[in-house]
């Protein structure tokens, strides 16, 4: 079986809970540095402090919604998890490719992948808004209509 990582991006984080429908980015700490992978023990161990269970009761919590979402994925589902994103699967066609050593057309077979799309909630934490006082970007159309007076 292939072992299963979680990657944390970004800065460090305090500890915090599940907010009603909305995922408290708070609860990823970042211990990690930018790039770092979270293996499923380190998962488990946030899990644990985060909720205040055991270990034991943390790996089962964890492997359960990981194994929830898979199956859900194996029989065609998609699965929104409010706040974080949508895990869904594409078909990718089968299609003729190169190998690129000898430059000889091979046939690729039809496959399938999972795709995430990542919520509103994980695309602010990984971009935050500027400042209310900060200055607005210019955009392109302003240079145009600066052009045209």
């Amino acid at each position: 079986m292939h072992s299963r990582r979680w990657f944390i991006y970004g800065e460090s984080a305090e500890r915090g809970s599940w907010a009603g429908s909305c995922w408290d980015r708070s609860v990823i700490t970042a211990e990690l540095g930018p790039g770092r992978e979270m293996n499923q023990s380190e998962l488990i161990e946030k899990v644990a402090q985060a909720t205040e269970l055991n270990r034991a009761a943390a790996g089962q919590a964890v492997k359960a919604v990981v194994n929830s979402i898979l199956d859900a994925l194996l029989a065609g589902e998609a699965v929104r998890v409010s706040g974080l994103g949508i895990f869904n699967v594409a078909a990718r066609p089968a299609h003729e490719g190169r190998n690129p050593r000898s430059g000889e057309t091979i046939k690729i077979a039809a496959s399938k992948a999972v795709r995430f799309h990542a919520g509103k909630a994980v695309k602010e934490a990984l971009n935050p808004p500027p400042p209310k006082g900060a200055p607005p970007k210019k955009s392109a159309s302003s240079k145009k209509s600066a052009a045209r007076k």
